[in-house]
């Protein structure tokens, strides 16, 4: 009887502990999913790599200047990255068990770009980089030990 009530309890803790292990989880995804998209963006005078808002609770509609300017930045161009993986990290400190992340970009020609526009990334970068997001929660184990 002993080893069913120890069962018992230790099956009531790892329950309590499923919020927060989901959200962790979530919140581990959602990085995995944003640094792709902010990497993957080409990149011309960085507004679109700029423009990965990662938010909580609700969607994002506004369009931010990039936080560094230039014209023809290229595809190594990091200062705007780093910028957008920073405001991601900030957003996503707020995040409690429940709540649901967004990660938006509204500049107008964000759905051109992944349709392959740019010769610096071919069609379909877009979902490549949620996949990778899939593919992290495949590689976690949601209770731990």
């Amino acid at each position: 009887m002993a080893n069913l009530e120890q069962f018992s309890r230790h099956m009531v803790v790892r329950a309590d502990r499923l919020p927060i292990k989901a959200a962790e989880l979530q919140r581990e995804v959602a990085m995995t999913v944003h640094e792709n998209l902010v990497y993957g963006t080409p990149v011309d005078t960085g507004l679109a790599r700029s423009n990965w808002l990662m938010s909580i609770g609700k969607s994002r509609t506004d369009v931010i200047p990039q936080y560094s300017y230039g014209n023809f930045l290229g595809i190594s161009e990091t200062k705007n990255a780093v910028q957008a993986i920073t405001q991601a990290i900030t957003a996503l400190q707020s995040h409690k068990p429940g709540q649901d992340i967004y990660d938006t970009n509204n500049v107008h020609y964000i759905e051109t770009l992944g349709r392959g526009h740019s010769r610096q990334a071919s069609a379909g970068w877009i979902p490549l980089a949620i996949q990778a997001g899939l593919e992290a929660v495949r590689t976690k184990r949601l209770l731990g030990p």
